[in-house]
């Protein structure tokens, strides 16, 4: 079977979907190889209607036992409301950092709801505030 290649954030929304439906917040993990290839999908967090608690340790965990080179991690907004909070914007910042450090790249953080998504690299807040647009935009 042929894995699914990433190449722009809208490519990662049928992947998730089916979490779309849900009426509390569920948050996970596409990994991905070197060539944008996915390995994996996983839910790993479920949290209430408004918020979902993120462990990272468990997080990277997950994402290095299956050997990727990048991670689009997702969550989806049971209100239906795309925009993401103050929290998704911390938690996104936080999770670039720590990608850094582990040397997995962060592609993409994408907000799911019923009728629409959210892409934080498309909103060119994925790659924090010390990168220029260009290279957000040549990085997908």
């Amino acid at each position: 079977m042929e894995r699914r290649i990433i190449k722009h954030p809208e490519d990662v929304v049928p992947i998730i979907t089916k979490y779309a439906k849900f009426r509390q917040e569920h948050f996970g993990i596409i990994c991905l190889d070197s060539e944008r290839k996915v390995i994996s999908e996983k839910c790993l967090f479920i949290g209430s209607e408004h918020k979902s608690l993120i462990d990272t340790k468990m997080l990277f965990w997950y994402a290095l036992s299956k050997k990727a080179s990048m991670i689009i991690v997702y969550h989806n907004h049971p209100s239906g409301g795309n925009s993401p909070s103050v929290y998704d914007v911390e938690t996104t910042e936080n999770l670039n950092k720590a990608c850094k450090i582990v040397g997995v790249q962060l592609l993409d953080h994408v907000i799911i709801t019923k009728y629409s998504y959210f892409s934080f690299l498309e909103h060119n807040l994925v790659l924090g505030k010390d990168t220029d647009k260009k290279s957000k935009v040549a990085e997908v």
